[in-house]
């Protein structure tokens, strides 16, 4: 989807301009442009969207959450939406995915909240020991 973002400047008077511009949607985007795809992740649901607002602006691609991947396909998108961990285990986007960026509150409470997490499933140490866990989550 492409959208209408909005970018603010102060000029040398000191007055306030808005200039409005436009993403690339998922067909407007080259097919021939090898991308970095990044994986924005908030922990825990930290602020992603403001983050992937903030990319989408600077390069006017646009991104796409998580969900969209695994349930309307794949594009060239270079920007990926997503929890950690996510909360039904969804991996939809496959290997499109180069280097991640981790978007957390309050990095104090963030360790605090990680680790109870581990605490919660057991200090699983592989995938399938994990996902057994999962109900345990969240309670």
């Amino acid at each position: 989807d492409s959208r209408q973002l909005a970018r603010y400047a102060v000029n040398r008077h000191g007055e306030v301009r808005c200039f409005l511009h436009r993403t690339r949607g998922p067909a407007a985007i080259p097919e021939d442009v090898v991308y970095e795809n990044t994986v924005i992740a908030g922990y825990p649901g930290a602020d992603k969207r403001v983050v992937l607002r903030q990319m989408e602006m600077m390069t006017r691609l646009s991104g796409r959450d998580s969900w969209d991947f695994e349930f309307l396909g794949m594009t060239k998108q270079p920007y990926i939406k997503t929890n950690y961990p996510h909360h039904e285990g969804v991996w939809g986007w496959q290997d499109h995915a180069d280097q991640v960026m981790l978007v957390v509150r309050n990095i104090r409470s963030t360790i605090d909240e990680y680790h109870d997490i581990l605490a919660d499933i057991d200090y699983a140490k592989t995938w399938m020991e994990a996902t057994d866990k999962i109900p345990r989550l969240y309670r």
